[in-house]
């Protein structure tokens, strides 16, 4: 799946393999530095815990948001 294929009421969140820790991503940001047609499976080696800094097995989440 590519994330212009996401619709706009989801959400894209971390998380971390080493320390559970969860975060929610920029998907505009992902958007400008990536492009619209990126893979989500392709943006998960890239992901980079903020808190314990691990950048290893991470993973990529989506979820509604509430309208």
């Amino acid at each position: 799946m590519r994330l212009c294929d996401l619709e706009e009421w989801y959400a894209l969140g971390g998380r971390c393999s080493k320390c559970q820790h969860k975060g929610w991503l920029d998907r505009y940001e992902i958007v400008r530095r990536f492009g619209s047609k990126v893979l989500l499976v392709s943006l998960m080696p890239k992901l980079r815990c903020t808190a314990c800094h691990n950048g290893r097995g991470n993973f990529l989440q989506a979820g509604k948001i509430k309208r």
